[in-house]
């Protein structure tokens, strides 16, 4: 009996480590998957899973230098600086992966979600951008997102998370 389990034992770690069967697994890039779109999901679309970065692909340091004239957030010029930072993160990233984009902002909750009680994945109160240009706070506090987690008028430090779908 300890032999076959000896045996069944290997197997199933080997099967598990292939399998991305659930969510908030290492994903092949390294990162963390938040989203398992479920099987035969590729019928409908090119990808199944989506994986956030292990790593933030870099920082907006000043935010404040993103207003306009009537000291308000401009999205636009800070969409453009993210995307920058991405092209160089996708830049430095030789080999197979290279395929990062910024997270929608459905995405961005999602991820923010899913990661909210892992505080080596996401620190509380750090401000991710989306695509869209919108910038959301991570808040452990609550047990789900709401409108308070996006920021109208970010400050400091905007962090960029890139995703994947794969």
């Amino acid at each position: 009996m300890k032999k076959m389990i000896l045996v069944f034992i290997p197997l199933i770690i080997l099967y598990s480590s292939c399998a991305l069967e659930v969510a908030n697994v290492v994903g092949p890039a390294g990162g963390y998957v938040f989203f398992d779109n479920g099987k035969g999901s590729y019928d409908n679309q090119t990808w199944r899973y989506k994986e956030c970065s292990p790593v933030n692909a870099g920082s907006i340091i000043r935010i404040e230098e993103f207003r306009r004239d009537v000291d308000r957030y401009d999205k636009e010029s800070a969409k453009k600086e993210a995307n920058k930072i991405l092209a160089e993160f996708n830049s430095n990233n030789t080999g197979k992966f290279n395929d990062w984009v910024l997270p929608d902002e459905k995405e961005l909750i999602l991820m923010l979600q899913s990661f909210r009680w892992e505080l080596t994945k996401f620190k509380k109160d750090l401000q991710y951008i989306c695509s869209e240009g919108n910038v959301y706070r991570n808040n452990r506090d609550n047990n789900t997102m709401s409108d308070q987690e996006l920021l109208d008028d970010p400050f400091g430090i905007v962090y960029v998370r890139p995703i994947r779908r794969f």
